[in-house]
């Protein structure tokens, strides 16, 4: 995926480490380089990338937060996210233009049925 700014362009690959480019340059670190991707090796993500310390990245800000006591809460961005989604979802399904305020006022319940106990 790559993203444009105004001041620049991040580039985020699964077989390459994160960059962006532009007015503030930055490299992710500890990935390497990156490796040409051959067709075996991405249908079954046998390859590095920047994908490779993910788990190990999100964990140490993780412990970072509590520790330092600047907790992480991406509760906000969470919702908007969701929200977005089921704005698009309803537009898709009724073909009308919607708002926020529509979708949120619209009180639509969406169930799944799911038994997690089944899980």
């Amino acid at each position: 995926m790559r993203l444009f700014g105004t001041e620049g362009n991040a580039e985020l690959r699964y077989d390459a480490p994160v960059r962006i480019t532009g007015r503030r340059p930055w490299d992710a670190p500890g990935v390497g380089k990156p490796e040409k991707t051959g067709t075996e090796a991405a249908v079954t993500g046998a390859f590095k990338g920047a994908i490779e310390d993910a788990d190990a990245e999100r964990e140490r800000h993780w412990i970072s937060s509590i520790t330092s006591g600047n907790f992480i809460n991406e509760a906000e961005q969470g919702a908007e996210s969701t929200l977005s989604a089921i704005l698009g979802r309803t537009a898709a399904y009724t073909g009308r233009t919607l708002t926020y305020e529509e979708v949120v006022r619209s009180g639509e319940k969406w169930d799944a049925g799911l038994d997690v106990r089944k899980l």
